[in-house]
C-alpha cells in the first residue's frame, strides 16, 4: 500500500487509513485539543502513544486483553490523525509532547502512569517521562530512543521519504499535512532528544522487532548498539525480542506486547 511507504518508522494499518485526519478550522488556534478516549479504572493508568501516521486504532489488536488488566486505559489521536485536528505549523516535538500533557490534564488523567509507545511515539513518551515523576514505567514497542537518532539515521530518513511527498500529497493530502512536517523536523527533533535525560530508576521494557525497518546494515547495527547500551545502562531496563515480528509488533505479535504491559503493571504495583 502506498501510504505505508511514507512512514519513516511506522506502517499504516488499514484501520488508520480508514479514519481521515480532521483539519483545525481555526488555524490561528495555538494547539487545538486532541481526541482522547479513556476507558476502565485502576492504577497505574496506561497511556498509549502511536507512531507516525497511525491513529489510536493502531492499538486495537491488544485492547481486549488490556481491558482486563484493571487499569485506566488512555488512547488518543495525534494531531492531524483520526479525529484530532491539525496543529498549526511549525512542528516541534516539544509542542507535541505538551499537547499530550494538556490532553491528559483535560481528561483528569494523572499519575501514576505507564506509557506504552510505538515507533516515533517513544520520543514523545521520553519527553513526558523526563518532565514528570508521575510516569512510573514505560513499554517501548519497537520505539525510537534518543541515542539512535544519529546524523546518519536522520539523513537516511530524509533521503528515503522526501521523494514520496508529492505522491502522498496527491493521494492522501490530509495525511501528508500531518506526517510530512514530522519527517522534515527530524534534524531538530534529533537535536532536542540529544538533551533528554531519563532517570535510571524508571522501569522500562524495550520490545524490539526481529525484522527491523532499517535496510542499511551499518545504520541497523548502530541502532542495535544504541538500544543495547540504553538497556544496559540501568538494571531497571529490560529488552524483549519479538520473534518473527515486523515493526508493528502489536499487530504481528500482540502476545508479546500484552505480556510486557502485564509485567510492567505487576512491577509498578509491587506484585
Amino acid at each position: 500500500m502506498l501510504l505505508r511507504c511514507l512512514l519513516p518508522l511506522a506502517a499504516l494499518s488499514l484501520a488508520s487509513c480508514a479514519s481521515p485526519p480532521v483539519e483545525a478550522e481555526d488555524v490561528t488556534a495555538v494547539h487545538p485539543p486532541l481526541h482522547v478516549e479513556v476507558d476502565g479504572a485502576g492504577e497505574p493508568a496506561l497511556v498509549f502513544i502511536s507512531g507516525n501516521g497511525a491513529d489510536l486504532t493502531a492499538w486495537a489488536p491488544i485492547m481486549d486483553a488490556v481491558s482486563e488488566m484493571n487499569s485506566r486505559v488512555v488512547r488518543y489521536d495525534r494531531a492531524g490523525l483520526g479525529q484530532s485536528p491539525l496543529s498549526p505549523p511549525p512542528y516541534s516535538i516539544d509542542d507535541e509532547a505538551a499537547a499530550l500533557e494538556r490532553a491528559l490534564a483535560d481528561n483528569a488523567v494523572s499519575g501514576p502512569i505507564v506509557i506504552v509507545a510505538h515507533s516515533y511515539g517513544g520520543l514523545i513518551g521520553f519527553l513526558l517521562a523526563e518532565n514528570s515523576r508521575e510516569i512510573v514505567g514505560m513499554v517501548l514497542v519497537d520505539a525510537l530512543i534518543p541515542t539512535e537518532l544519529s546524523p546518519q539515521y536522520t539523513d537516511m530518513i530524509l533521503a528515503q521519504y522526501r521523494p514520496q511527498y508529492d505522491m502522498v500529497r496527491a493521494q492522501a493530502p490530509q495525511l501528508a499535512k500531518a506526517v510530512i512536517p514530522v519527517v522534515e523536523a527530524y534534524p531538530e527533533t534529533a537535536a532536542r532528544m540529544a538533551t533528554v535525560r531519563i532517570r535510571t530508576d524508571l522501569p522500562l521494557i524495550d520490545i524490539r522487532a526481529e525484522n527491523g525497518t532499517v535496510a542499511d546494515p551499518v545504520i541497523a547495527e548502530a541502532v542495535r548498539i544504541a538500544h543495547s547500551q540504553f538497556v544496559g545502562a540501568s538494571r531497571y531496563r529490560r529488552r524483549v525480542l519479538a520473534k518473527g515480528s515486523g515493526h508493528n509488533v502489536m499487530q504481528d505479535r500482540p502476545d508479546v506486547v500484552i505480556e510486557a504491559v502485564a509485567n510492567m503493571l505487576a512491577l509498578t504495583r509491587g506484585n
